[in-house]
């Protein structure tokens, strides 16, 4: 029967049919994501293309503006300009606590479909979306806390058994952890709270952030949790995966509920005498079970009860209306949308009072039992299949293949057969050589870790294994430079007062004889003789009774220059190292002579600065001639530079009148380096007692350090070092080609996983007329071998 089948469906030809692409569009303060997709053979939903568009501003001018952006990158995708049935994904922030969207949205989101050219047939909340999500691929009904993370506040649902128990939205303060805390309480549930944490959000920092938090949280002692809660997040690209789930469950379960039309089974070639549903079946006809012909995809978040998390809204609640389908009915169309005008300005999402009655979708609508839906859906569907008249099965079958075979001539059926072989056989080689298959192994690294005290010795030249030694080397680098500094130096120059003083010998009897340089004072300043003299004792005036005092002349100098040392005349000068009451000195004449002026000159510390700032520069570009010296796998240790100043030159004197100073200094730079691949010989051999079984280490994802280096008197240094290497598993690509050769995906991915260390495997098939079956010549299978950073 499968082969006259397939002869009838050469024979009647029918066009293929494109199918039809959909847009689910999520909406959230902070972002936008879109995905074109379609409905395959099976009724399941195929992602043909994704993107998502960060916000600017949380204006709905930039949101439209986004969603265009988005769409049109989906168009050139996809090649098709006709996106217009969106399914909407909703952030919490737009509805209200009892799901719909609040009033203040409507009118933003009927712009947006309007200026975008959108037909709207229904919106998710993301909350509802992730949990069906979770229902549909974990298989069971889920318990969990969704917590969805903006920058300003949380949107937290709680899901009991795949039902919404309670959900509310609190803004964030400084407390996150108390934040959700006080909110999970408010729950007036008296249940425990489901032992699952799932954060979403599109700042992924922001989420992990809040994750940390909450994982520090002490939720067994301050909330209603019978263990520690598993806290995760949800990934932000697969946000968009639930919203697209849900609107494809939806649009099959109505594909279901419709059942095919009345063309459609007239075209299939039988006669449907009466409507479906009316005739009946006698009990003991009815199949004990029914089964639908296609395989429905779970609808999306249909509760127990019928109820659906999809909310379908018609085009012509967003301002849209049909032209009627003849003039006769125009006046009856426009007294009918007069009448919903004012519930369409006021509610511009809400369905007209029939629109609720019949809409499978509203939360008072109760849905007939999935049984009876499947049950109709079959018969529906079995009476729509095309019938041929095959009266007595695969009999009549061969006889007229017979007939056909005795009435064409003997050649075109020689050419028949040769050509059935050719293509049988270029379909067999084409089978054979030309598929081919790429399998990219993803493996999960595992981190050795191995710590150990070494000695670096400047004296060995070869490793001791056992004393835990490898060599040192000593390198050293010399330069040189120049520099020129302003001197700060003060100094006075001039020329010193002069005059000349009699000195008065006041004792008798004893004559003194001065030498050149005595000094003489006078407030503060100083002179000095500039000869020698000899100054004669006093002597007593018998005749009248009066001391004369010894007395001699003689020229001053002073010993500073400058004005002050002018001195008026007749000032009286005290000898250094002699009494008043022995030697005095008087002068009869002014000083005169005496100038100066301050001049910069260099000072003791213009030569301190100038070497200490000329050192510096000179030990930063040693040490980087020091760095690029040292080559290959060797390293320096930086706590063993060492510098020194090798000679210094000036070109000015110390008080020396100038106003630069410059000079030339030499200044040397040394330090050790070890060689890392000295210390990896010496820490891998105790490290290799830590690779598991099947385990390799990657060379190149090895790493080494040394650090807290202590140098002793002798000059070895002792040091910490540390390896860090990457550990692989060892794949053996033959066997996993052999292994997994002309073997279903299915199959092959349970396989792969069961190799330790495995964590994912992508396959990409070139000339291959199956893309779920693996080649069967191990030679056309490459295997790829990636790390998980």
């Amino acid at each position: 029967m499968k082969l006259f089948e397939k002869i009838q469906k050469l024979v009647n030809k029918t066009p293929k049919v494109e199918p039809e692409i959909f847009l689910s569009l999520i909406l959230d303060e902070s972002y936008i994501q879109a995905a074109s997709w379609v409905l395959d053979e099976g009724k399941k939903p195929r992602i043909l293309g994704s993107t998502s568009e960060r916000a600017i501003s949380p204006s709905w001018e930039d949101r439209i503006r986004m969603a265009d952006h988005a769409i049109g990158k989906l168009e050139e995708g996809t090649g098709s300009t006709k996106l217009s049935k969106v399914v909407f994904g909703l952030g919490e922030q737009f509805l209200t606590k009892e799901g719909d969207i609040e009033k203040s949205v409507r009118p933003k989101l009927k712009q947006l479909t309007t200026i975008l050219e959108l037909s709207p047939l229904g919106f998710v909340p993301l909350s509802t979306g992730i949990a069906h999500f979770l229902r549909k691929t974990e298989g069971i009904p889920t318990s969990v806390i969704l917590i969805g993370v903006t920058q300003r506040d949380f949107a937290i649902s709680i899901y009991r058994v795949g039902r919404l128990a309670f959900s509310i939205s609190v803004e964030q303060s400084q407390s996150e952890g108390e934040d959700i805390e006080n909110a999970l309480k408010s729950c007036t549930d008296a249940d425990v709270l489901p032992s699952r944490i799932l954060l979403y959000g599109s700042d992924d920092v922001r989420t992990g952030e809040v994750k940390s938090v909450l994982l520090r949280h002490q939720w067994t002692a301050r909330a209603n949790f019978l263990h520690y809660p598993k806290i995760d997040i949800y990934p932000f690209e697969h946000i968009i995966d639930t919203v697209v789930s849900a609107g494809a469950g939806e649009i099959t379960h109505e594909l279901i509920e419709e059942g095919p039309s009345e063309s459609s089974t007239k075209e299939a070639g039988e006669k449907i005498e009466e409507p479906l549903g009316e005739k009946e079946v006698p009990e003991e006809e009815k199949p004990e079970k029914k089964e639908p012909l296609v395989e429905e995809p779970l609808p999306i978040a249909r509760e127990e009860k019928g109820r659906a998390h999809v909310v379908v809204v018609q085009p012509e609640t967003l301002g849209f209306h049909e032209p009627a389908d003849d003039e006769g009915d125009t006046r009856a169309v426009k007294k009918e949308a007069d009448t919903e005008k004012i519930e369409a300005i006021e509610n511009p999402l809400e369905f007209s009072r029939e629109e609720k009655k019949e809409n499978l979708l509203q939360k008072e609508h109760h849905l007939v039992h999935e049984k009876e839906i499947f049950d109709d859906f079959s018969q529906e569907k079995r009476s729509a299949i095309p019938t041929f008249r095959v009266r007595r099965g695969f009999g009549s079958v061969i006889r007229t293949l017979g007939r056909i075979f005795y009435r064409t001539p003997k050649k075109l059926v020689g050419i028949g057969i040769l050509l059935v072989v050719v293509l049988g056989g270029g379909f067999w080689g084409v089978t054979q050589y030309l598929p081919r298959a790429t399998v990219t192994l993803a493996v999960l690294p595992k981190t050795i870790t191995r710590e150990d005290t070494v000695v670096i010795d400047p004296v060995a030249t070869v490793i001791d294994t056992q004393n835990k030694i490898i060599p040192g080397k000593k390198l050293e680098k010399v330069v040189s430079g120049e520099k020129t500094m302003a001197a700060t130096g003060k100094k006075k120059i001039g020329d010193p007062a002069k005059g000349t003083v009699t000195i008065f010998n006041k004792s008798e009897g004893t004559a003194y004889t001065l030498k050149k340089g005595t000094v003489l004072t006078i407030g503060g300043l100083q002179f000095t003789l500039d000869t020698d003299v000899s100054v004669a004792s006093a002597s007593t005036n018998l005749s009248q009774g009066q001391t004369v005092f010894g007395k001699a002349a003689a020229p001053v100098t002073a010993v500073a220059v400058g004005t002050e040392g002018n001195i008026e005349a007749n000032k009286e000068f005290t000898l250094k190292e002699y009494q008043s009451s022995v030697l005095v000195a008087r002068n009869e004449q002014p000083f005169t002579g005496g100038t100066s002026k301050e001049v910069t000159v260099v000072s003791r510390t213009d030569y301190d600065t100038f070497v200490k700032s000329l050192t510096a520069d000179l030990i930063e570009k040693a040490k980087a001639e020091l760095v690029q010296s040292v080559t290959g796998k060797d390293r320096m240790i930086d706590q063993t530079v060492k510098t020194a100043v090798k000679e210094k030159q000036f070109t000015e004197e110390i008080d020396q009148e100038a106003k630069d100073l410059h000079g030339s200094l030499s200044v040397s730079v040394s330090a050790y380096t070890y060689n890392e691949e000295d210390v990896k010989a010496l820490l891998s051999g105790v490290a290799q007692q830590d690779i598991p079984q099947g385990y390799s280490v990657n060379p190149g994802r090895t790493t080494v350090t040394v650090g807290n280096v202590t140098v002793a008197k002798d000059g070895t240094m002792t040091a910490k070092a540390s390896l860090t290497a990457s550990a692989i598993p060892t794949i053996d690509s033959s066997f996993v080609k052999n292994t997994i050769a002309g073997k279903k995906l299915i199959d092959v991915e349970d396989e792969l996983k069961t190799i330790p260390g495995v964590a994912s495997a992508e396959f990409m098939f070139r000339s291959a007329w199956k893309k779920d079956i693996l080649p069967k010549n191990p030679d056309h299978i490459s295997v790829i071998v990636t790390t998980v950073e």
